[in-house]
């Protein structure tokens, strides 16, 4: 919130201009941050800003509040403070998180390409865990990542920072992957999908998500964290590389964000 917006406490955002990106993770954790204070979303005027339009309209002072990302949050926190954040948001029933997506009929044609993918994501992440505090925007890992992404490599440290990366036995805990009796992932996506569902994004809610959540690939590389870990050099060579291109534009990234913020 905007220093000077007479923002004391959540319910004085009724009435106020808040700006974040439509259909983005911020949207979604803004509108459930509102439900959780008891504040009537249609009492708010939400508008759609991206993270650069929402730093010259915080300048020019035609918003109260932004529930945004870094290097975005940075900028306006320079001269406001900071209501929520996604990680608390989480921690109220609607966390954001990207999870991996594979076609079934690719994982049945090419299973151990899928599993040399969950085990070098998941040795990554376990890499991150460890040494991701020492990480500059010089590092290789973090020169490869602005390379891959198109981000500048002075902003994905603090970027990161705002993320959780678990590993394999967290994954399968029941806040994430779960079981067929308990999922944080089924109730999240169910959540989403309404969400997007009001925003017109989707035509249909499917009634239960459980049924597509597949642990084996998760379960087999726990059993290797703690032993000696898969490298990217152990992705299978023998995958066509059309194959191995679509395999990577129907796969997503598994980390908890708690890098957004109002």
């Amino acid at each position: 919130m905007r220093d000077g917006s007479n923002i004391l406490k959540p319910q004085d955002l009724a009435g106020k201009t808040i700006a974040t990106p439509y259909v983005s993770t911020s949207h979604f954790s803004l509108l459930a941050a509102l439900a959780h204070w008891q504040v009537n979303a249609q009492q708010v005027k939400i508008i759609n800003l991206g993270p650069t339009e929402i730093i010259a309209a915080w300048k020019r002072g035609d918003i109260a509040a932004a529930y945004t990302w870094d290097p975005a949050l940075s900028a306006i926190k320079q001269s406001g403070k900071v209501l929520t954040d996604s990680e608390e948001v989480g921690r109220w029933g609607s966390p954001t998180f990207e999870a991996w997506i594979v076609r079934n009929a690719f994982a049945e044609q090419y299973p151990e390409f899928v599993q040399a993918f969950a085990d070098v994501t998941l040795a990554a992440n376990l890499e991150y865990r460890e040494y991701g505090h020492r990480w500059t925007p010089s590092s290789p890992q973090i020169q490869a990542i602005a390379r891959i992404s198109g981000s500048r490599a002075a902003d994905l440290p603090q970027l990161l920072k705002g993320s959780r990366f678990p590993t394999a036995q967290e994954q399968l805990a029941a806040e994430l992957l779960g079981n067929d009796k308990a999922s944080g992932l089924a109730r999240v996506l169910q959540s989403t999908a309404d969400f997007l569902k009001a925003q017109k994004k989707i035509d249909r809610v499917l009634p239960d998500y459980r049924n597509i959540i597949d642990t084996k690939y998760v379960t087999q590389a726990a059993h290797s964290q703690g032993s000696k870990l898969s490298s990217a050099s152990s992705m299978p060579n023998s995958l066509p590389k059309q194959a191995r291109n679509d395999a990577f534009n129907t796969l997503a990234g598994p980390a908890t964000s708690a890098a957004e913020a109002l």
